[in-house]
């Protein structure tokens, strides 16, 4: 139950049974995009990669997140992390790699390189990207059976702006009848931005999607999941362990990531206490504030992003509020619009929350890294 990495296995997953069933059956029925979301920690990556464990052959595994720190993707940079997904998957399918290269070798900016390939190499010949997974489909169609292109943090793409990774998306969609996608995001309001499926002026507008959200585990199922968890290590629970557990289910937000790492230091300890749950308090708001740096890396104007999520401690904040917290803190007004979109950026990147007109940060460990004395913002 509790592990350092993500899982590959179903049933190492608690509380996923309805998101397995609908990714098992979207599979199966070889419908063409499917979009999984959630925010960061929820498991995403651990229930793609389990339910694709089950068809290892047929996945070819495209992982976006060396882009997060990125403003923009090269072609290059897509290049190679494309040749990545395609070289695991023609090492997965080694008794048949000479027919799928033999399938490839017509698509323009692909070079055969012994047993794997080289792209965008050939400086006269841009690589196709639609028609390298049209020449793959096409190995499938002969061989009677699917491909599943999964995408990780897929809202990344968008970084790459002179290549129209949509049209690519759009055309495997249309013409790879044996080909489907999975993308994944955990900046939900990004993916939706890049995918722009309400965009009739997007290649995508019109195509039906199915979408998997992974929501945090309730206060119960996290309790659940650490008992499980703790009983499968043939550990005894006393009521201080029992406290700590509560604790761990109420302060960590069903966020599965954390969950996991209070077992793996209590694991550590061979103690279930409160101990362990303050040291993955303080190395979890550590960890989460240092990817918001990395986030507002990318970003201009980071120390009024800084302000916004010092003026939602302790208990979040309305509109008006917060835009006097941040003029305050910040010894200088900005205009109303600004103030809007740098909101409407930490919402789409999922760093924040709006729920019936209060905006606070999601992750509950993010939250304690803003944790400072001096006034703050209120609600009202």
């Amino acid at each position: 139950m509790f592990s350092s990495r993500p899982r590959d296995d179903v049933r190492a997953l608690f509380g996923r049974s309805d998101e397995i069933r609908r990714l098992r059956s979207v599979i199966q029925n070889n419908d063409p995009l499917v979009v999984i979301t959630g925010l960061r920690r929820t498991g995403k990556t651990s229930l793609l990669c389990s339910v694709l464990a089950e068809h290892q052959e047929s996945v070819v595994r495209l992982d976006m997140r060396s882009l997060e720190r990125k403003r923009q993707a090269t072609k290059a940079e897509i290049a190679g992390l494309l040749a990545a997904g395609v070289s695991v998957f023609l090492r997965r399918n080694a008794y048949r790699r000479d027919k799928i290269l033999d399938t490839l070798r017509t698509v323009r900016g692909i070079r055969i390189a012994g047993t794997g390939i080289d792209l965008g190499r050939q400086e006269k010949k841009k690589l196709d990207m639609a028609g390298l997974f049209r020449h793959l489909d096409l190995w499938a169609e002969d061989n009677g059976t699917n491909i599943v292109v999964s995408i990780d943090e897929a809202q990344e793409l968008g970084k790459a702006r002179h290549l129209n990774i949509n049209g690519m998306l759009a055309s495997v969609y249309d013409n790879c009848k044996n080909t489907m996608l999975v993308l994944t995001g955990s900046e939900i309001g990004l993916l939706h931005k890049f995918l722009a499926l309400d965009d009739p002026r997007s290649p995508l507008f019109g195509r039906h999607v199915q979408f998997i959200d992974l929501k945090p585990l309730s206060a119960r199922q996290s309790s659940e999941f650490l008992r499980a968890g703790f009983e499968e290590l043939g550990t005894s629970l006393d009521k201080s362990a029992e406290d700590a557990i509560q604790s761990a289910a109420s302060e960590l937000g069903g966020v599965m990531g954390w969950l996991n790492r209070f077992g793996l230091e209590c694991v550590k300890t061979g103690t279930v206490g409160a101990a362990e749950l303050r040291s993955v308090r303080a190395a979890g708001s550590k960890l989460a504030k240092d990817e918001f740096e990395r986030f507002l890396s990318t970003r201009t104007a980071s120390g009024r992003y800084e302000s916004i999520m010092k003026g939602l401690w302790p208990e979040g904040s309305n509109w008006r509020a917060l835009r006097n917290f941040v003029h305050a803190d910040l010894g200088k007004k900005i205009h109303d619009k600004n103030f809007c979109d740098l909101l409407a950026v930490l919402l789409d990147a999922g760093f924040v929350v709006k729920e019936d007109g209060v905006y606070s940060i999601t992750d509950p460990l993010l939250h304690r890294a803003y944790r400072l004395p001096g006034k703050r913002a209120r609600r009202s």
